[in-house]
């Protein structure tokens, strides 16, 4: 999963068989995990995967799952055994028009960037 592609689908829910509250969100070739009853199948949804900045507007609530020093960037966590590869947004706050196209990079019309591959790692001189 080289390519960094933000994009708005069509949610595809399965059952979490290790988790009573918890479901599995397939969207494309990544997984998320989310709230039993949030997402039902067929809904449309904006993905943003692992590696993507967002705005401060969609990253607000969720502060408490994203990391970074400005809890701004998407990282991959696991709960309860299964892979949450990305995050959800909530499609009223990215495409409230409902203008954006499926399936293709939207990371640009949203404002999502993705962070430098070496975001974490300084290299410093020996003496």
């Amino acid at each position: 999963m080289a390519d960094f592609k933000v994009f708005k689908t069509k949610a595809i829910v399965f059952p979490h068989y290790g988790a009573d509250k918890l479901e599995l969100v397939k969207l494309g070739n990544y997984q998320c995990v989310a709230e039993k009853g949030l997402y039902s199948n067929g809904d449309i949804v904006v993905f943003a995967p692992e590696k993507s900045v967002l705005p401060e507007n969609l990253a607000e609530p969720f502060k408490a799952y994203l990391i970074g020093k400005e809890k701004n960037r998407v990282g991959t966590v696991r709960l309860r055994g299964e892979l949450s590869m990305g995050v959800i947004l909530p499609l009223n706050k990215v495409d409230p028009d409902d203008q954006l196209p499926f399936d293709v990079d939207i990371s640009e019309p949203c404002r999502i960037l993705r962070s430098p591959q070496n975001v974490c790692c300084t290299v410093r001189p020996q003496n």
